[in-house]
């Protein structure tokens, strides 16, 4: 669980400074990922 959190907190915490750039490329990959983790 924490594994995710964190992945979360650091996804928001990149998108408010890069203003979603590069950060929208990773989201893809993060997006499945945090859904899994936030179901669980």
């Amino acid at each position: 669980m924490n594994v995710y959190i964190k992945i979360y907190i650091y996804a928001i915490w990149v998108m408010k400074i890069n203003k979603i750039k590069v950060i929208n490329i990773a989201f893809w990959d993060w997006s499945g990922t945090i859904e899994k983790g936030l179901s669980m």
